[in-house]
């Protein structure tokens, strides 16, 4: 009974004792603050791993050392095969303690069962200790959490360690991410899309400097100042960042920048930089931006226009961008003066930039830029933009009333020779420079008609002409006489016009041009009843040497020629207008050979069509031996009778030339890269111009040149023209050159330096340095028609 009753009072001791330790445990933990459910987590898996059975659980040794040392054998003796603990372990002698305890399974189990149960009145159990019936209870209460988080540690960590760190993580791994990518960002070194791509990437008007990156698409953004105490390198051409962007909104925002902002350093960044440099002194603009140039922006200066009278650096700058593209023939001194104005006049109406002479920040930039169409010599056989506006201004001036085609013709050559001479040019020559553009954009005089009575250049001019066409045979001395009138009339009448004596353009243009207006009589290339017609009345006279079939052929023209010829008119034109039809029709002379030791127009004719091939060198109207033998030259070359007389075949010949077919050197065995062949008489110093291909080719044209003196002879043999070019020479100038055996060359006869003075006109004679002289007219038809390849031929026969 001793025995028994130790063993009840130890029990109830301990479960007392127990209890008052639980509900301390509890209530300090209910006052002390919640800790960290991941380490509560890690200390109670440790215990769990140690003795999971006990988990949670007090160390009894610790709570009853006496009673433990009391009598531990007694203890081990009423249940020797019980679990070590397990009295400690009951947690639920629900109704009476003094129930047998001996059975092992009941304590076991019922640990499990009350946290799957009750897990969630944990909170609420720790004000039941006060109650002793109900004691057993009270270590569940501090076990039920304990035994809870273990569980699940043991079985689903993921779910229950910490239920809201999944969520905590993830908002810390986005925060980690958002910082990362928010420095690669910074660390990200923007690519802007170039002015010329803008499209692609749209600017926002108005938003200076707003456009995106190529690689991430994110918006730049530029400085609004250039906030930099010093650059960390020099701008230049190519670069690209935000220092440049900078640059730019600074430029843009001052009126130097055109465009808007964009990062990328390119030519219109240049050419703003280097008209800032010099407005603001700088006397050679370099384009480039050091620190000089940042400091000069701080101090906000704004372009503003260059004006005539004006005299600084920005007027220099100006200055040699016009030099540079052609317009101002004078070194750059910073003086906006007369011939700047007509430079920059100039320049504006070729680019279309209106005619107001200031140089605007548009009409610099372009300038600045080289952009700008460059100043070039206009001369016939160019086209372009320069010729259309070129036709405009001869127009507007009253010279030209031809179509505006943009194509140099004969007719706008004939303009520009009229100008030159109503604006004092002594010798005009049709070429439009510096000197006739500028008097075309400033203060000119516009065409008026001449007449009987009139004075000037112009009048000397329109009397050189009717000479070298054989209406006039007086010396040009510019004053409209009798015999102007008369030459003026005779004109007319051949071309169909009002025969009033009067110098109006249609009148000037005929004249200078030597040719009929479209449409007017009979001409080359017409066909019908009325070719037919004339053909039959040209047959009978004798002057068609082939039977009538109403096409007007070569055979045609060389018959009117010879006509007009015969009947008085000094220079043929081929064309049967109201004058050549009036001869027809009335009392014409028939056909009569010309025979040396005579004087007539005819043989003035005559003379001038062979002076124009070479054949003589001079017209008189006399038919002496010189004459004589070139008549027979041209007989002899045509395969006909050596008679020295001219009669219909040999004018046939003579005024047909284009269209002959006859060879007089077997020509036909050389070939060419091209349809052209040029066939060179060193001998009788002829040039023959053979169009289509190997055994079938067909003389197209021939004319006098100059070959090599015996000092210096042309090359002989076969070549291929090479090269070619415009001028060359010192203390002379040649024209319109084509190479055809390195310095073997086809050019004009010898100039003046620079000018088309002729210094010597000679042809037919060998009295060259070994090159091939000819005129200037042919030297410039095979610069622009033959081309490189064609076989040349050099024979001395």
């Amino acid at each position: 009974m001793k025995t028994m009753f130790r063993r009840i009072t130890a029990i109830l001791l301990v479960l007392v004792m127990t209890g008052m330790l639980s509900y301390t445990a509890m209530a300090e933990e209910a006052e002390a603050p919640a800790e960290d459910p991941a380490v509560i987590a890690s200390e109670e898996t440790v215990d769990t791993q140690e003795n999971p059975e006990a988990a949670g659980q007090e160390d009894l040794t610790e709570v009853l050392p006496a009673a433990v040392e009391e009598d531990p054998t007694d203890v081990t003796q009423e249940d020797p095969d019980a679990p070590e603990g397990s009295v400690t372990e009951d947690p639920e002698p629900q109704s009476d303690p003094a129930e047998d305890p001996e059975d092992p399974e009941e304590p076991t189990e019922t640990p499990e069962e009350t946290p799957v149960q009750e897990p969630e009145e944990t909170p609420v159990v720790p004000e039941e200790p006060t109650e002793t019936q109900e004691t057993p209870e009270v270590p569940e209460v501090p076990e039920e959490p304990v035994v809870i988080e273990e569980t699940e540690i043991s079985d689903s960590s993921e779910e229950t360690i910490v239920p809201d760190s999944p969520v905590i993580e993830e908002e810390v791994v986005s925060e980690e991410a958002t910082v990362e990518e928010d420095a690669q960002n910074k660390d990200h070194t923007h690519t802007p899309v170039a002015y010329e791509d803008k499209a692609a990437t749209p600017f926002t008007k108005g938003q200076k400097g707003g456009t995106y990156c190529s690689e991430c698409g994110e918006e730049i953004k530029a400085p609004t100042v250039l906030d930099y105490t010093a650059l960390t390198r020099v701008l230049a051409r190519g670069m690209t960042g935000d220092d440049v962007l900078a640059l730019q909104q600074v430029l843009y925002d001052r009126g130097y920048l055109t465009v808007e902002p964009d990062g990328v350093f390119g030519g219109y960044t240049e050419a703003a930089v280097n008209i800032f440099q010099a407005e603001q002194g700088l006397s050679n603009p370099d384009g480039m931006v050091g620190n000089w140039s940042t400091s000069i922006l701080r101090t906000k200066p704004h372009y503003y226009k260059i004006t005539p009278g004006m005299n600084n650096t920005g007027v220099k700058f100006l200055q040699t961008c016009l030099k540079q593209q052609g317009y101002l023939d004078a070194e750059p001194d910073g003086i906006f003066g007369g011939k700047t104005y007509q430079a920059l006049k100039c320049f504006k109406a070729v680019n279309g930039l209106g005619t107001k002479v200031i140089a605007e920040i548009d009409t610099f930039m372009l300038l600045a830029r080289g952009a700008g169409v460059s100043m070039r010599v206009l001369e016939k056989g160019m086209s372009g933009a320069d010729v259309t506006n070129l036709q405009n201004l001869l127009k507007d001036a009253g010279f030209y009333d031809g179509a505006i085609t943009g194509i140099f013709d004969t007719d706008t050559e004939s303009a520009v020779m009229l100008f030159q001479t109503f604006n004092g040019m002594e010798t005009p020559d049709g070429l439009v420079g510096n000197w006739t553009y500028g008097v075309l954009l400033g203060s000119h005089k516009n065409f008026s008609s001449l007449k009987a009575g009139s004075t000037g250049p112009a009048v000397k001019l329109i009397q050189k002409y009717l000479v070298n066409r054989g209406y006039l045979s007086a010396t040009p001395d510019g004053i409209f006489g009798g015999k102007t009138l008369s030459a003026v009339k005779l004109c007319q009448q051949l071309f169909d016009l009002e025969e009033n004596g009067v110098v109006n353009l249609d009148t000037a243009m005929a004249i200078l041009n030597g040719t009929a207006p479209v449409g007017s009589g009979i001409q080359k290339g017409d066909s019908g009843s009325e070719v037919y017609a004339l053909q039959q009345k040209l047959y009978e006279l004798g002057y068609l040497i082939v039977e009538p079939d109403g096409n007007f052929g070569g055979a045609t023209y060389a018959a009117v020629c010879a006509f007009q010829a015969a009947n008085g008119l000094s220079v043929p034109d081929g064309r049967v207008g109201s004058w050549t039809q009036n001869l027809l029709n009335g009392s014409p002379a028939a056909f009569k050979p010309i025979t040396p030791n005579s004087s007539t127009s005819e043989i003035k004719a005559m003379q001038r069509e062979m002076y124009n091939y070479g054949y003589v060198n001079g017209v008189d109207g006399w038919f002496g031996s010189h004459t004589e033998m070139a008549v027979k030259q041209i007989q002899k070359w045509f395969g006909l009778p050596q008679t020295g007389q001219a009669d219909a075949q040999t004018l046939y010949y003579l005024y047909n030339i284009n269209d002959f077919t006859a060879n007089p050197y077997s020509v036909q065995g050389y070939s060419s890269w091209t349809s052209w062949l040029i066939y060179i008489n060193a001998t009788s110093n002829r040039l023959y111009l053979y169009n289509g291909y190997r055994g079938a080719w067909k003389l197209y044209d021939t004319w006098a040149v100059d070959t090599g003196r015996d000092t210096d002879p042309t090359v002989l043999g076969e070549y291929t023209t090479s090269a070619r070019g415009y001028v060359f020479g010192e203390g002379y100038s040649c024209y319109y050159y084509t190479s055809f055996y390195g310095p073997y060359l086809m050019h004009s006869t010898l100039y003046s330096q620079n000018t088309f003075n002729r210094t010597d006109s000679r042809l037919g004679l060998n009295l060259s340095a070994g090159c091939v002289r000819m005129d200037i007219e042919r030297a410039k038809w095979i610069y622009y028609n033959i081309p490189l390849g064609t076989k040349v031929v050099v024979v001395r026969p």
